[in-house]
């Protein structure tokens, strides 16, 4: 992700330096506004792929070694499980059908390593258009995160070890819900929740949790190992 931010970054001088060399007028809304797309191309590219691979690590750091290939499967078949059962249950104004369509493209896109900007497409194309762009966008992003939490926990219990912690970790940024940010660092017993708000959260993106504390939460949890007893 470092090297495609460098290159948009490196794109966006040769532009400027090519304005002022040519005398042109240099159209800084529209320079920014190119700059935010790509950004958010970037953004829909590598993120997911870096949740996975955070809530992948905190699992080793608690075990020390490398996973078993149960643990994956566990991870895989919980994330899978989250989409099947909770995904786009909160979508309104639209049928039952159209929730299973969208459950579905989820689900395969999962599967077969989408980034969010596809799934996205593919639930515009397969709503026909009743699920436009933004939209569709907002739903992959909450939903294929807060499988990836599903997951993560999943992997954590199949451990084996007793007494795991989680921690809760935001994304400390001006788009970061003030909520959010109070409850970065918090620290809990693994099946116990988050007070985020007014919300007790089993994870970001708890499904039981109210849509103002879980649409387009970017926030992870993370797990470790209980503070050694003393003999």
């Amino acid at each position: 992700m470092h090297a495609a931010l460098v290159r948009e970054l490196n794109r966006v001088a040769r532009e400027a330096k090519s304005n002022v060399e040519h005398l042109h007028d240099i159209h800084e809304t529209s320079l920014l506004s190119a700059h935010k797309q790509h950004l958010q191309h970037i953004y829909n590219i590598f993120l997911p792929m870096a949740f996975k691979s955070f809530a992948k690590r905190s699992l080793e750091v608690v075990k020390g070694l490398q996973k078993s290939q149960q643990e994956d499967d566990d991870i895989e078949d919980a994330s899978d499980n989250y989409l099947q059962t909770y995904g786009a249950e909160k979508v309104t104004g639209v049928s039952k059908t159209t929730i299973k369509k969208i459950k579905g493209e989820m689900v395969d896109g999962q599967q077969e390593g989408l980034t969010w900007g596809q799934i996205a497409d593919n639930i515009v194309n397969v709503t026909g258009g009743i699920i436009g762009d933004a939209r569709a966008m907002i739903i992959a992003q909450t939903e294929m995160h807060a499988a990836a939490m599903q997951g993560s926990k999943a992997g954590a219990k199949a451990s084996g070890i007793k007494d795991i912690i989680k921690v809760w970790h935001a994304t400390q940024d001006d788009r970061t819900r003030e909520d959010h940010s109070d409850a970065d660092g918090q620290e809990v017993d693994i099946d116990d929740t988050f007070e985020v708000g007014d919300d007790e959260l089993d994870m970001p993106g708890d499904p039981n949790g109210s849509p103002e504390e879980v649409i387009n939460c970017r926030c992870v949890a993370s797990y470790k190992l209980p503070p050694a007893k003393d003999d």
